[in-house]
């Protein structure tokens, strides 16, 4: 199975090279295609399902938000979650801010209730000195002392009180690890 985190074509750019192998299922980019690939029958709100890698359990839940059909995906033998692009060093876009809201809390219920090693997010946008206050350009492929890609279970609680924290809509909030910009 081939499935990503969201739909957008800087994760999926390669899923060509999967269409047509054997024994291979590349998961569509529907929030639907998403739902039914991993069985989440009360998507969005409810929703999680875990996959038997054999002596591996991955466990996915809904994190709309950021795009249509988000997901983050929970590794029960390292402890290691990807959030794909909910939470990472850099901006973080949001398109609907009430599946974003709705989303962060359901990530912090997460982490609070799960042995979480590290938060692994799908980019770096930020140096590592001055954090958030030196950001990357978003188009560079060259990134010298750039943040690194380990975030922790203190990041989400840190994510989930800054928006929280914003009544009405959200707006641009810059941490020392991330910049909330909706």
């Amino acid at each position: 199975m081939v499935a990503h985190t969201h739909s957008h074509g800087d994760h999926t750019a390669g899923d060509d090279q999967f269409t047509n192998r054997p024994n291979t299922t590349v998961v569509g980019m529907s929030s639907r295609e998403v739902q039914q690939a991993w069985g989440m029958p009360n998507w969005p709100d409810h929703g999680q399902a875990d996959m038997d890698l054999g002596g591996r359990t991955l466990t996915a839940f809904p994190l709309p938000g950021h795009e249509d059909a988000h997901i983050a995906v929970y590794d029960n033998r390292t402890h290691d979650i990807m959030t794909g692009d909910t939470l990472y060093p850099g901006r973080l876009y949001v398109s609907n801010e009430d599946q974003y809201r709705a989303s962060v809390a359901r990530l912090d219920d997460f982490v609070s209730h799960h042995q979480v090693r590290h938060v692994l997010g799908a980019h770096i946008e930020l140096a590592a000195d001055n954090r958030a206050n030196h950001r990357h350009d978003f188009h560079g492929t060259h990134h010298p002392g750039e943040h690194g890609l380990l975030m922790g279970p203190q990041h989400v609680h840190e994510l989930a009180r800054v928006v929280a924290s914003q009544t009405g809509r959200l707006h641009e909030q810059v941490c020392d690890d991330f910049i909330l910009s909706p």
